[in-house]
């Protein structure tokens, strides 16, 4: 590393004699945005839940949504956010954002849907609510907890009121366990950001094969990265070789002697978490619109994921390097720079001699 400084200070003085300006020419390719994932509504009927006086409805049916996605998979459960928007199961639904979708409050149901049915048990869930569920099945502890999550985003999204007198269309006790969990979910809500569908790494643009580069960081749709690398080494702060990064984590890169570029490349295994909203399209015909279609938005109700959907998200990014003797606006080497920057200064001090020269010659002349 001594070496290293020696050899940068030389460096740094050639520039200042040559007053060259070090510009740095390694960049990192953009990563491409993933395709939007597109599902198809799979429904069930639920129980019909009744509003408060005051509430935006009187009364609607909490029916169980699930996603179907086109990769395949087992149905994904959803929740409406919408509920003043027929559902229109023909429909083709596409992942959206938070801001497309105009609905209020999401940062507060995504909370919701963390701590609400099916993250939680419907048994675990009516612990938390302190309800009263003794009897109940799991079964109808999982219906309890559905219908209570979904009336818990209601409230914050549509502005819907659970009847404190007669919760659903089912009996007393169920009516009771209901308001217990949906009081629970609205009371403790706290905001949480969207969910991020992108992997990301930031850091240094310029790399010098001479020196360890870094911190870079990485960012994930949850959970942690598996790392690679093709010109060097990821590294954590004390050198230790890393072959995966934490959401969030940094890593450094050691970079081989003789890399004319280095490739990382990051891959997550969340690629479309909890709280990604679904919206809508039309042209659900057989086959299939393509990815690429410029499909509008069609009027069905809008859908928020209540579970992850497992899957793989990557990024690639290439950085070019630069060497320790070489100056990267000039391409110029160190040791021509050196004989250049000397051939200029012996040729001030030979132009200043002359100067001299002939100024005392002149001063000569106008005494005579």
């Amino acid at each position: 590393m001594k070496k290293t400084w020696m050899r940068a200070g030389v460096a740094a003085a050639a520039v200042g004699a040559l007053g060259i300006g070090m510009v740095g020419t390694a960049s990192a390719d953009e990563p491409e945005a993933p395709n939007p994932t597109r599902g198809e509504v799979v429904t069930e009927s639920g129980w019909t839940v009744h509003g408060a006086e005051g509430s935006s409805v009187d009364k609607v049916r909490a029916s169980h949504i699930w996603l179907q996605p086109e990769e395949g998979g087992d149905p994904l459960e959803t929740y409406c956010i919408d509920i003043h928007t027929q559902l229109k199961p023909q429909y083709t639904y596409e992942e959206s954002t938070w801001d497309d979708s105009g609905v209020a409050n999401l940062e507060l149901v995504q909370w919701v849907l963390h701590n609400g049915y099916p993250s939680m048990s419907g048994a675990d869930l009516a612990e938390a609510a302190g309800a009263d569920v003794e009897g109940l099945g799991d079964e109808t502890l999982d219906d309890i907890a559905y219908t209570a999550t979904q009336t818990a985003v209601w409230t914050l999204t549509d502005e819907f009121k659970l009847s404190e007198k007669d919760a659903t269309e089912a009996d007393e006790n169920v009516d009771k366990a209901v308001l217990a969990v949906n009081n629970y979910l609205v009371d403790n809500a706290e905001k949480m950001p969207e969910p991020s569908t992108e992997i990301t790494i930031d850091g240094p643009e310029v790399i010098n094969t001479a020196e360890k580069a870094g911190p870079f960081t990485v960012n994930t749709p949850g959970g942690e990265a598996a790392v690679e690398i093709k010109g060097g080494k990821i590294v954590d702060e004390n050198d230790e070789e890393l072959e995966t990064v934490a959401d969030g984590g940094e890593f450094w890169i050691i970079p081989d002697d003789d890399a004319a570029e280095i490739t990382v490349d990051a891959k997550s295994q969340v690629a479309q978490p909890t709280g990604s909203v679904f919206m809508a399209i039309e042209g659900n015909n057989e086959p299939h619109a393509t990815k690429e279609s410029k499909l509008s938005k069609a009027e069905s109700q809008r859908l928020i994921l209540a579970a992850s959907l497992e899957g793989e998200v990557e990024v690639t990014q290439t950085y070019k390097t630069e060497t320790e003797d070489t100056l990267p606006v000039t391409g110029m080497s160190l040791t021509n720079s050196l004989m250049v920057g000397a051939g200029l200064l012996l040729a001030g001090a030979a132009a200043l001699v002359i100067f001299k020269r002939r100024r005392v010659a002149a001063t000569w002349g106008d005494a005579a």
